[in-house]
């Protein structure tokens, strides 16, 4: 049971709460499935609706308030607010530079004194990131053939770096699962140790994390800010003087903007595109995609390893010496004379050449716009035929998440486990009941939709031999021509007493039947 906040917008940050929700949801699913269909791509999928208003609901659940299609400078404007606050990002890594150079703690030990037991034990901070940052550094300098594995190594190293800092959460709705729990799931194909979340679980911790997380982020937005309002008294003050050396320079603002739509409407969809990017890359470094940030970590880590056993000084010098000997050396006088150059062909075979080649590009070009052309054929099919059986209103289900800010449920959501011991009589006859039931809601259609004339199905009527009776709809018909049980009869038992005849020969009495 877990219970939401509900807002107007996903992307406006000074939103306020409008109410709460409360929502009662039962999951069960296979983990390990759901992990190996992650390497696949997701299909592009539509929601028809036959009602404007079922239509209007729909796109306001998958694309929130804002018009992202339509032409606004409003949008744009907030396309643009999103871009520059990603600035303070820098910030953060400024941080994480500069406790990554100056040897800061990140991992708190406690280490027990053998000889002093009243000291008790002793909590240590081990800067682990400089440790493991030195060794890296240490080992690309002094072995330059190791630098594929180690590149390999800093994104898995980025990667759980990230969810280290995600897993310091105390609030179990706002965390995530473990790389080591993900990787036993996808060895086991079990969940790892599940268990029950209590209402108001860690509220008090939680609240403290989240509170520090906000004055920490409120005190990178105002450097950002600071920073930015520097730079921008300085660029005035630079603008100031070169209007005094050159006094003809000004723009006039009076006139709208309006006309220039053509060009502002193709702007603000790329800019919906980069922000959209660049919140898929958000979410899949600080581990909101859970699956897909799961096998960039375990793919890099693999790679790592794996790039420490190729030889790469071999490759790489073996490979220079082939492109030199093969293309630098005065053999190549001989492919000029002989295949690339034109003065060696007459002027008939020029021709000949001229008119091979343009078959060849007319005939790849063929292909590729009757291709397209089939492609275009299947989609316009589908979205017909979507139409014809759901509706003529379509919205368009976003691919990732594509929220700018997350929703998380509040304390008082709670979670349990279903335990198959504890199930009523009617609650285990209905969950039998559907065992053998597949059944694959939404409005997903498969197959090419070619029409083809109805034909009437023909139905064996439990005769042991071929079709010798047919059903139809109107009555049932006898052929003639078709095999008989007695006929049938005769020709498996012919089969049966030539096959004993053949083995009586070959197994028990060789030696009478081919020494004779």
């Amino acid at each position: 049971v877990m219970t939401y906040n509900l807002y107007e917008s996903n992307r406006d940050p000074t939103r306020k709460a409008q109410g709460t929700i409360t929502l009662r949801i039962r999951v069960e699913f296979d983990e390990r499935e759901m992990l190996l269909k992650t390497l696949e791509f997701p299909p592009e999928m539509h929601i028809n609706c036959r009602r404007r208003k079922d239509w209007e609901l729909a796109r306001y659940t998958c694309q929130g308030k804002e018009r992202m299609d339509q032409y606004s400078l409003t949008t744009i404007a907030g396309h643009v607010k999103e871009l520059t606050d990603y600035q303070f990002v820098t910030f953060y890594i400024q941080d994480a530079i500069t406790s990554l150079l100056l040897w800061r703690g990140n991992r708190d030990v406690l280490l027990y004194v053998p000889f002093f037991p009243q000291a008790g034990n002793i909590k240590i901070s081990l800067p682990i990131h400089s440790m493991l940052a030195f060794v890296i550094g240490v080992s690309t300098v002094e072995r330059p053939h190791f630098l594929p594995s180690i590149m390999m190594g800093c994104i898995s190293w980025i990667m759980l770096a990230t969810l280290e800092f995600r897993l310091k959460n105390p609030s179990t709705w706002r965390t995530c699962k473990s790389f080591t729990q993900l990787c036993w799931v996808l060895a086991t194909g079990r969940h790892y140790s599940p268990r029950a979340i209590e209402a108001f679980e860690n509220e008090k911790e939680s609240i403290a994390f989240e509170r520090a997380k906000e004055s920490r982020i409120l005190a990178l937005r105002e450097a950002a800010e600071e920073n930015r309002l520097m730079q921008l008294k300085i660029q005035e003050e630079v603008t100031k003087e070169m209007n005094e050396l050159n006094p003809q320079v000004g723009s006039d603002s009076s006139f709208s903007l309006d006309p220039f739509r053509p060009y502002l409407f193709p702007l603000q969809m790329q800019l919906q595109f980069v922000c959209d990017c660049l919140l898929v890359v958000r979410n899949v470094i600080i581990w909101e995609e859970l699956y897909l940030s799961f096998w960039i970590t375990f793919g890099a880590s693999v790679l790592s390893i794996a790039f420490l056993f190729i030889p790469w000084g071999f490759l790489l010098k073996w490979s220079a010496r082939l492109v030199v000997w093969a293309l630098l050396g005065p053999w190549m006088k001989l492919l000029d004379i002989y295949y690339l150059r034109d003065e060696a062909l007459s002027e008939e075979e020029r021709k000949l050449q001229k008119e091979k080649v343009k078959a060849d590009l007319q005939k790849a070009a063929s292909s590729t716009i009757k291709e397209a052309r089939m492609r275009k054929e299947d989609e316009v099919k589908m979205r017909d035929m979507k139409k014809q059986r759901f509706g003529k209103y379509m919205v368009k289900i976003p691919l990732y998440k594509s929220n700018r800010i997350r929703d998380f449920p509040l304390s008082s959501s709670y979670a349990n486990l279903i335990e198959e011991d504890k199930l009523s009589m009617g609650e285990r006859a209905v969950q039998e009941a559907r065992e053998e039931i597949i059944h694959v809601p939404g409005q997903h259609l498969v197959g090419n939709m070619i029409p083809e004339l109805f034909r009437v199905p023909r139905i064996l009527l439990g005769q042991p031999t071929k079709k010798a009776f047919i059903q139809s709809e109107a009555n049932t018909v006898f052929l003639a021509n078709a095999d008989s049980n007695s006929s049938a009869a005769i020709k498996v038992g012919t089969v049966i007493i030539g096959a004993s005849v053949i083995t009586w020969c070959l197994v028990f009495s060789p030696h009478h039947v081919f020494v004779r």
